[in-house]
């Protein structure tokens, strides 16, 4: 009795908890208006006043404070959700005033990607609704997506037109993926006068659609852009579902009773059905449950293996031997990772950008006919395979997605006539909302395989979780090795920092070949490129990725944005033979002063959010965030006065305890070379580490180094906050070898010389004496020949290596190799260069010269540089020859209208280099020499012009 009496005491809500759900705060999104950004536009009464179907009563029109939340379930007994803002979105439906006059709208409407049920149910809505609901009379459909803005010509549509579209699958104004060109169609849009712009897409058409919003905006045009979400696969975000979804899984039914007819008309006969589902598995997942005939149901979000204990075969043998038969449903996404790729397949891209998935099923089956031949020679085996994947995506809408389709319409329509723009209609726990387009975009929604509805699946199909289970011995031994590798290091490593912005990009193999020969154990990346961490699997690397700053607002605004980006970007990549990622920077140097503090507010929360993503996925314990800060994140006149700016004290302390609880390192970027290049009174020889005839007296301490002095600062910043011993890593450190006064190879190899021997001979600091930063990453591996040069020429060249892997000066990184080892097997273009034609009159190459430095980088020519003292026509050479190498040697970019020749002379002269380019096929390095091609071309035609 005593224990019910507490469970009903535990099951009551307290007066306080009440008190406390009342005063939960709530954010309201941001929602764009024309009005943003075009001040006094006029407003209108709402026509649907005076329309017969309606007549508008009171609450009719949505208020501006109607707002819907995006999460409603709340737990009251106990603790209540965190103070911090719940999140709401702006209500759908008609405002009582609107912001275009109907009878100047002039409407497109597109539909990009692949194919789903109800987007002709869509198109036909948008038509009526404008037509009907607000007398919108030129309204206009963009064939061929994207590419149709600047390709074809629109057509006009109209109610008639439209009427029985909603019966056909497909979409009657034609899709198409890629094309996408961001002037092209927006000068389009501009130009055929179009104010109002319907984008029906998936995820990769949403993220255009925010691009055009934003270059819109930027234009200051009067056009309102809304995206109307649709994805087969329902992989939207934020949203309850997408369009299409319903009837796609109406259709999987059918196709997974098909596979159970022919499983149960063969002996020892499977059943193997593929549905759509590229990086989530919700078709896959409710047509298992809907169907009741499935026994096994593999998605992207669970991974899985064949063979051993607890695997698919052991699983299947059983199912067979009860019931003689099986049905296996897999979603196209699934076990990718299984399957064996050629170097070719690893990089292959569709034309939005995807990796093209490899056919699970055809994989699927064969394995499962080897196997059975392996462990069931000569026995009875049949594998039906059934992929209703065109079938089913090709259908008309059924009446539940038709409707909906109807609903998601009319909410654009009234959204977009209410001035809003940059918005996705769509509901949210049931209750249409709009929503920011760039937080729709960025946001996927994946099957939860911990919540209600996966063990649903797994109860109806009684499928293995497919953990390995291991030994108490093994689990032991590896939470020893986890402890064992998360402690600091008794010895300081030197790593480096590989930046990919350049023209020339090295294969991501080669440069983990270079990092490998040189013995380099420690490397730290700025994004989570695929590519690179390809190339990273398997060779022991430890590495630090990064979140670029621009995704700090979409990390912070929920774990399920961070959770997505753990599975794609770490978990997916780790793990026996994968890579060995150490730390997660959370941002790159998020607090710089001249940021403004743009991007303060959401370090912590992202932090948080990421912190409770890697705890999902088992990987809190040996994966840490930090956070690279600059070191004018503090201050001080002396450096045991070091304290942080006094804005950031309450940000720093909560990070700095975050990292101290969670075993993290301080991570701090030091650019002695900067304060030497932005200050003339900075004593040259304090830069570097040996010795100087200006030291700095801090009391019974004396700094004979920048770097020194420097790192104390951050020491005694650190000590006020009562943290004085936190591990400190030196995230960037190093000096250019060009394009500045000061930054040359000498000075370069002094320095990077300097603070290696320092660092590796624990001379540590006055203030830590002995004791050396934890780790230290030279900035950096290779030159970046792509870089913005708005600090600086300098900014391209601090590299140790120049962008093709050779070595620029002999540096000892004290790993074992006297010397920096070149790269192998570099694969260059052949030896010939573009040069000034001597024969031609030259006087007229000023604006070949600087249209190929505009695209090419020439910031070696300028005041400082190793090739500035070349004279008029080794500039112009070397102008040339720069953007003839970006062009891969394409013979018509050395022309410049007969002022260019070919040689195969090397004209480089001493230190001044005159480079020979790599090949590289990679899609994004020919997309920038494309660009380039085009733009030279377009800024050549308007010189032409001008002159």
């Amino acid at each position: 009795m005593a224990a019910m009496k507490q469970a009903e005491e535990d099951d009551l809500i307290s007066q306080s908890d009440y008190q406390n759900l009342f005063s939960i705060s709530i954010k309201l999104q941001n929602l764009p208006h024309l009005t943003d950004y075009i001040p006094n536009l006029k407003t209108l009464p709402n026509p649907l006043d005076q329309n017969p179907f309606f007549r508008p009563s009171e609450g009719f029109y949505i208020h501006p404070g109607d707002a819907i939340l995006r999460q409603i379930v709340l737990e009251l007994p106990g603790t209540l959700p965190a103070p911090s803002p719940h999140l709401a979105y702006h209500r759908a439906g008609p405002r009582r005033s609107i912001f275009f006059e109907p009878s100047s709208v002039k409407a497109a409407i597109v539909t990009c990607g692949g194919l789903c049920p109800g987007l002709n149910t869509v198109i036909r809505e948008l038509v009526n609704g404008l037509w009907e609901l607000y007398g919108v009379r030129q309204i206009f459909g963009v064939t061929a997506g994207y590419r149709g803005f600047y390709s074809t010509d629109p057509v006009e549509l109209n109610p008639k037109i439209v009427h029985n579209w909603h019966k056909r699958g497909g979409t009657a104004l034609e899709t198409s993926r890629g094309g996408f060109d961001l002037d092209k169609i927006v000068n389009a849009i501009q130009n055929r006068g179009f104010n109002q712009v319907y984008i029906i897409g998936g995820d990769g058409t949403l993220r255009g659609a925010v691009k055009i919003f934003n270059e819109i905006r930027r234009r200051k045009l009067n056009v309102a852009v809304t995206g109307i979400p649709k994805t087969v696969d329902n992989d939207v975000g934020i949203i309850d579902r997408s369009f299409g979804f319903q009837t796609a899984v109406e259709m999987a039914q059918q196709a997974i009773s098909a596979a159970n007819v022919e499983a149960e008309s063969a002996v020892n006969g499977i059943g193997l059905v593929k549905l759509m589902g590229r990086s989530t598995g919700h078709i896959a997942l409710h047509a298992t449950l809907s169907s009741g005939d499935v026994d096994c149901c593999l998605i992207p979000e669970m991974d899985f293996y064949l063979d051993g204990k607890g695997g698919l075969f052991e699983f299947l043998e059983q199912r067979l031997r009860e019931n003689g038969h099986a049905v296996l449903v897999v979603a196209e996404g699934a076990g990718q990772e299984l399957i064996p790729r050629t170097d070719a397949q690893k990089e292959e891209r569709d034309e939005s950008g995807n990796l093209v998935f490899l056919d699970v099923g055809v994989w699927l089956k064969s394995e499962l006919k080897n196997w059975w031949t392996r462990d069931h020679p000569g026995e009875l085996f049949t594998v039906k395979y059934i992929d209703p994947t065109y079938m089913i995506r090709a259908v008309p809408a059924n009446a539940t997605d038709n409707s909906y389709c109807t609903l998601l319409a009319h909410s654009a329509i009234h959204g977009v006539m209410a001035g809003y723009t940059g918005f996705v209609p769509g509901p949210i726990n049931r209750n249409f909302a709009y929503i920011h387009l760039e937080e729709v975009a960025q946001t996927k929604n994946e099957v939860d395989t911990k919540d209600h509805k996966w063990a649903w699946v797994r109860s109806v199909s009684t499928q293995p979780d497919f953990v390995r289970r291991f030994s108490t011995v093994v689990v032991a031994l590896f939470s020893l090795l986890v402890v064992w590798r998360s402690l600091p290091t008794a010895e300081s490593a030197i790593g480096v920092n590989w930046g990919t912005i350049s023209l020339h990009r090295l294969k991501p193999s080669t440069v983990v070949n270079l990092l490998k020969d040189n013995k380099i154990s420690k490397v730290k990346i700025f994004d989570t490129d695929h590519g690179v961490l390809r190339a990273l699997m398997g060779s022991g690397i430890e590495v630090m990725v990064g979140i670029p700053n621009e995704m700090l607002a979409s990390m912070s605004s929920s774990t399920a944005a961070s959770d997505i980006w753990v599975r794609q970007n770490v978990s997916a990549f780790v793990g026996k033979g994968g890579v060995d990622i150490r730390y997660i920077a959370v941002g790159n140097e998020p607090f710089l002063t001249s940021y403004s503090g743009q991007f303060q507010s959401y370090v912590m929360p992202a932090m948080l959010n990421l912190q409770q993503s890697l705890a999902k996925v088992n990987l809190a314990n040996y994966i840490k965030l930090v956070v690279p800060c600059n070191a004018d994140a503090y201050e001080a006149e002396l450096p045991s006065q070091g304290a942080f700016r006094p804005e950031l004290t309450q940000i720093m302390t909560q990070i700095v305890q975050f990292l101290n609880s969670n075993g993290s390192p301080f991570v701090v970027n030091i650019y002695p070379f900067l304060s030497l290049y932005g200050n003339s009174d900075f004593p040259q020889d304090y830069a570097f580490f040996g010795g100087t005839t200006h030291p700095v007296t801090d009391g019974a301490n004396v700094y004979s180094n920048a770097f020194d002095g420097n790192f104390d600062t951050l020491v005694a910043a650190l000590a006020k906050l009562g943290y004085g011993q936190m591990p400190i890593v030196i995230g960037e450190i190093g000096w250019p070898a060009d394009g500045a006064i000061g930054a040359n190879l000498s000075a370069a190899k002094a320095f990077n010389q300097g603070l290696i021997n320092q660092v590796l001979n624990r001379k540590g600091t006055p203030l830590r004496p002995g004791i050396p930063p934890m780790d230290v990453y030279l900035f950096s591996l290779l030159d970046e020949g792509a870089k913005s040069i708005l600090p600086g020429n300098f900014e391209r060249h601090w590299g140790i290596f120049s962008f093709d892997g050779q070595a620029k000066y002999p540096l000892n990184l004290g790993l074992g190799n006297r010397f920096l080892k070149n790269a192998k097997n570099v694969e260059y273009l052949p030896s010939r260069w573009c040069v000034a034609n001597p024969s031609r009159d030259l006087s007229d190459v000023t604006n070949h010269m600087k249209l190929a430095c505009s695209m090419a980088d020439c910031t070696t020519l300028n005041y400082g540089g190793s090739c500035n003292e070349l004279g008029a026509k080794g500039n112009i050479s070397y102008a040339f020859n720069s953007y003839y190498q970006l062009q891969m040697q394409n013979l018509q970019s050395c022309d410049f209208d007969g002022l260019g020749m070919v040689t195969f002379l090397d004209p480089s002269v001493g230190q001044c280099r005159f480079l020979v380019g790599v090949t590289d096929t990679s899609s994004s390095s020919q997309a920038y020499r494309n660009w380039v091609s085009v733009q030279f071309l377009i800024l050549w035609g308007i010189v032409v012009f001008l002159v």
